[in-house]
């Protein structure tokens, strides 16, 4: 099989040597593809020494999740690699996991295919990962994290999303959806590209006989949930199957801040008002992103 696998870094040392090990360690190889955000801990220095490897590319400043990803992909796919596997830097593989993944990958009925996600612990599945697939029925962790664990491919699940820490992706869902949307820097981007992918016709598949490891914190900062607030409504107006206009989003925001002001939740109406007006200083350019992605251009975000 040609596989790529697909990572950005920033400041990566407290996980380098567990993620790079556990995918050397494969029982199927593949070609590592990194591109490092800049980061000050030593992260690239180490990764020359000790995985050389590792193809990597050095920017000097953080060009963000989806724009990294992208220069990776990019390469991968003009040195004609077939399978692409996004990693995140905080993860680590069962030796199993790339072969079971591959093995089940429909590329005519998946765009995304992931499996299990587990906190380092092993004893229990990565909170947010849970959250995702509420109303799942997830198997026995214990079955799953064994040493001899051999249990057969079964059919992936169809789940309605799930977040980009570890994406199998075929070459004709690049061809098809293209890279990730540059619009979005940090937080967001992988629910815009699962919009895509519904777009396009494809679907979101989890496999549930194989597992990576999720090393994250498991509780969400204050200042974080109003970040990922604002992306959410970011993502929502440029979901390519959701038409609105500019007087549709005006509407929607006047009455919803007119609601919470008649109830006399003035700081819910402040925070409504605060929004309304990011998104709408930034609304020409979130349209003009949506059309491109409306035009269904092959390899869009990935050409230049």
């Amino acid at each position: 099989m040609h596989i790529a696998i697909i990572m950005v870094t920033y400041n990566a040392m407290p996980w380098l040597e567990r993620c790079l090990t556990s995918v050397r360690n494969s029982s199927v190889s593949a070609t590592v593809f990194v591109v490092d955000n800049g980061s000050k801990d030593g992260t690239v220095n180490y990764i020359q020494t000790h995985f050389p490897e590792v193809q990597i590319t050095c920017s000097d400043s953080n060009l963000g999740f989806g724009k990294a990803n992208n220069l990776a992909l990019k390469q991968a796919y003009q040195q004609q690699f077939t399978y692409f596997l996004l990693l995140n830097q905080d993860t680590w593989l069962a030796t199993n996991t790339i072969a079971k993944l591959t093995t089940a990958m429909d590329k005519d009925r998946f765009g995304i295919l992931s499996c299990l996600q587990v906190q380092p612990s092993l004893s229990g599945y990565d909170v947010f990962f849970q959250h995702y697939l509420r109303g799942v029925a997830l198997p026995n962790l214990e079955d799953i994290v064994r040493e001899d664990n051999h249990l057969e491919n079964n059919a992936p699940l169809e789940i309605p999303f799930i977040n980009a820490a570890l994406w199998l992706l075929h070459r004709n869902t690049l061809e098809v959806v293209g890279g990730f949307n540059p619009y979005f820097q940090h937080y967001g981007e992988d629910n815009d590209y699962v919009h895509r992918v519904h777009y396009h016709g494809y679907q979101v598949g989890l496999l549930t006989n194989t597992y990576f490891v999720h090393d994250r914190p498991q509780v969400t900062t204050e200042e974080k949930k109003k970040k990922l607030k604002r992306v959410a409504k970011e993502v929502y107006y440029m979901n390519p199957m959701l038409h609105y206009t500019q007087s549709d989003f005006k509407q929607n925001f006047r009455k919803e801040i007119v609601q919470r002001l008649s109830t006399f939740k003035l700081y819910p109406a402040y925070y409504s008002y605060k929004l309304f007006k990011h998104l709408h200083a930034r609304w020409n350019e979130m349209m003009a992103y949506k059309q491109q992605v409306l035009q269904k251009d092959k390899l869009l975000f990935l050409q230049n």
